[in-house]
């Protein structure tokens, strides 16, 4: 694949996350995202169709007063590698945690790959919830099992 179609992928991932989510222009998702996008996070691999996709979105951060910034990208071929910083202001209930205004900060990092148009059809994501829980002055806590499997 030649470094255009590297550069546009990686500029399409910047569009992704810094102009179509924080400012809620999932209009945007047609040219952005393939019909069907396989979402590795949290286990089993999910197949999300776009409308899976706004479903997801509005329930993860679309009622969020969010920015968002890509800190770091590189890619090869149709695979980019990214970190992005997510920043918000806690004005709805984050994971069962009740609204405190407080501004929150917290990384996600991905490899996504995309399709021969530039959208993006499969990622793998990572994130760190407890940096939120932490931010909110929530004590976490890991309980591990009590035989460890061998």
């Amino acid at each position: 694949m030649s470094d255009e179609i590297v550069e546009r992928n990686k500029a399409n991932w910047r569009r992704f996350q810094e102009d179509m989510i924080p400012n809620k222009k999932l209009e945007l998702l047609d040219e952005l995202m393939a019909p069907e996008m396989i979402v590795h996070r949290f286990g089993e691999p999910q197949t999300w169709s776009r409308e899976k996709f706004r479903e997801a979105y509005w329930e993860m951060t679309g009622q969020l007063d969010a920015w968002r910034t890509v800190d770091a990208i590189n890619g090869e071929g149709d695979i980019i590698w990214a970190r992005w910083t997510i920043n918000f202001v806690h004005s709805v209930p984050v994971h069962g945690l009740e609204p405190t205004g407080k501004q929150l900060k917290t990384e996600e990092w991905g490899q996504i790959r995309f399709d021969d148009e530039g959208r993006v059809c499969e990622g793998w994501f990572m994130t760190t919830p407890a940096l939120i829980y932490q931010q909110l002055g929530a004590k976490v806590h890991v309980e591990l099992p009590a035989e460890q499997p061998s």
